[in-house]
C-alpha cells in the first residue's frame, strides 16, 4: 500500500514539474539566457541608430507585463546610463543597445519585485510566474546635451505667459480650492490627516489614487481596478515625479489632491499610450493607505 502511495506520488509531481518545466519553455522561447532567472529578447534592432553609451541620458518607453500578458505600468523616463556589470541593472541592459532598439526581459517575479524593484512580491503572483519588462529605446543625449536641454526646459516652465499654468490657475479659482503649490512646482492639498508616519527610503508604500485631466476626464484609478499600486519609494521610473512630491509631504492614512505640472508628470510627450497628451497638467486624488 504504501509502495502505491509512493508511486502516485511521484507520478504527481513528475506531471507538476513537467508542467512547470514546459511552461517556462514556452514563455522563453525565442529568448537568451542572461542569468538563472532572466532571459532577454530583441524585439526590434536598428543597426543604424545611435549606441547608448555609459553617462548619456536615454529616454526609453518601460512597460511591465504580468504572467497574462496584461501591462500593470507604462512610462516614459529619461534615464542615466551607469557603469554597471549586475545583469538585472537597467544600465547593464541599456548600455548594449541602439537608439530605435526594442527589447523585452524576462524575469522571475520574485526576483523582479525583490531583486528589480526592491520591494516584497505581491500575493497575486507566485514564484513560478514571470514578468516581462519592454524597453523601447527612443532618443539619446550626451550629459552636456541633456543638461543643456533641461536648463531650456526649465526657462519654458518659469514663463508665466505659457498657457498650461494658465489652466491650472484657472482649474484652481473655477473649483475654490485653497491650495498651495510646493518648491518643486506641484499643487498640494491635504484632505485629510495622516497618523503622522511618513515613508522612508526603501519602504513599500501602497497608495490608492485616481488620476485625471483638468477637464475631468479619468485616465487611471486603483479603484476601477479594485488594486492598490505599491511601490518601493524612492525608486526610479516607478512614479511619476510629482507623485512621488506629494508622497514625500504625506503620511500614513493621509488623503490629499494634488495638481502635477506636465514638466513633474508626463512631459512634452505625454503618456505612451496617447491618452495624455503632451504639456498636459494632470489632477491626482491619493490616500496612502499602508507604509512597511
Amino acid at each position: 500500500m504504501q509502495k502505491k502511495i509512493f508511486i502516485i506520488t511521484s507520478v504527481v509531481v513528475l506531471a507538476a514539474l513537467i508542467y512547470f518545466v514546459t511552461k517556462e519553455n514556452q514563455l522563453t522561447k525565442g529568448y537568451t539566457k542572461i542569468e538563472n532567472n532572466a532571459y532577454l529578447k530583441h524585439l526590434k534592432k536598428n543597426d543604424s541608430g545611435t549606441p547608448i553609451l555609459v553617462g548619456d541620458y536615454a529616454r526609453v518607453n518601460i512597460k511591465y507585463i504580468d504572467n497574462n500578458d496584461s501591462p500593470f505600468f507604462e512610462n516614459t523616463s529619461d534615464i542615466e546610463i551607469q557603469e554597471s556589470e549586475e545583469n538585472l541593472h537597467i544600465s547593464f541592459i541599456l548600455k548594449k543597445l541602439n537608439v530605435g532598439d526594442s527589447v523585452s526581459v524576462l524575469i522571475n517575479a520574485k526576483d523582479f519585485f525583490e531583486n528589480y524593484l526592491k520591494q516584497p512580491k505581491p500575493e497575486d503572483f507566485n514564484n513560478k510566474d514571470f514578468i516581462k519588462v519592454n524597453f523601447n529605446i527612443l532618443s539619446s543625449m550626451s550629459k552636456e546635451e541633456y543638461n543643456s536641454y533641461m536648463s531650456t526646459f526649465y526657462e519654458w516652465v518659469d514663463n508665466p505667459k505659457e498657457y498650461e499654468k494658465y489652466q491650472i490657475l484657472d482649474y484652481i479659482k473655477n473649483n475654490n480650492l485653497k491650495i498651495r503649490q510646493t518648491k518643486s512646482g506641484i499643487f498640494f492639498f491635504s484632505k485629510q490627516n495622516g497618523n503622522g508616519r511618513k515613508p522612508k527610503m526603501g519602504e513599500t508604500v501602497q497608495l490608492q489614487f485616481e488620476g485625471k485631466t483638468l477637464n475631468g476626464k479619468v485616465f487611471d484609478s486603483t479603484k476601477e481596478r479594485k488594486q492598490l499600486f505599491s511601490y518601493n519609494y524612492g525608486s526610479q521610473m516607478q512614479i511619476i515625479k510629482g507623485l512621488e512630491e506629494a508622497v514625500k509631504l504625506m503620511s500614513e492614512n493621509e488623503k490629499a489632491l494634488v495638481i502635477i505640472p506636465s514638466w513633474l508628470a508626463f512631459g512634452e510627450l505625454g503618456s505612451a499610450t496617447g491618452i495624455i497628451p503632451p504639456y498636459t497638467s494632470v489632477v491626482y486624488e491619493i490616500e496612502i493607505k499602508k507604509i512597511n
